[in-house]
């Protein structure tokens, strides 16, 4: 593990710098809205490749049909809960300093207890409602509108405007 830590350093100098700003960025934002510090010492964050997303085209070319694969969109960051052991953020080598800041936004849904509230009671839609108050969190403390899950953030801002920021990010 340390060898790959160290190599991490070498590519991505800017990673460990980068992630010390979101966290304490994100940690501001934890101890205004909720009076506490998150203890970042539970998350892994490292630089791996992410998938890329792909649509399958059909061409009927003579008697024959050809399929070509065409990248739709891209994965930049993941936050992966762990039962024991360090949480893990992955980040893709072209991620930004806002990607990082969403995954690290999951991390804090996660201390709350908000991902496990949230999927207890939405099921199949827990995914839209975390990733638009991760959006919704990234874009207010950032203030940059990223443009990434509209529809999501949309309807979590619907919900802060509802019962406010603090209840609605928490699931509380």
């Amino acid at each position: 593990m340390a060898v790959i830590e160290s190599m991490q350093k070498e590519l991505y100098p800017e990673l460990e710098q980068n992630c010390a700003k979101v966290e304490k960025t994100v940690g501001d934002f934890a101890r205004d809205t909720y009076g506490f510090r998150p203890d970042f010492q539970g998350v892994e964050v490292i630089v791996k490749e992410q998938p890329t997303i792909y649509t399958l085209l059909l061409k009927r070319v003579g008697d024959y049909v050809k399929a070509v694969a065409v990248p739709i969109g891209k994965a930049l960051g993941v936050y992966k809960p762990q039962p024991e052991g360090l949480n893990r953020i992955e980040l893709d080598p072209t991620a930004d300093r806002n990607v990082a800041m969403h995954e690290y936004l999951h991390y804090l849904q996660d201390c709350l207890g908000a991902i496990k509230r949230v999927t207890e009671a939405l099921g199949q839609k827990a995914r839209s409602y975390l990733e638009g108050g991760a959006t919704y969190a990234t874009e207010r403390v950032t203030g940059k509108n990223s443009g990434v899950y509209p529809r999501e953030r949309a309807a979590f801002a619907r919900e802060v405007e509802r019962v406010g920021l603090r209840r609605a990010f928490a699931y509380a």
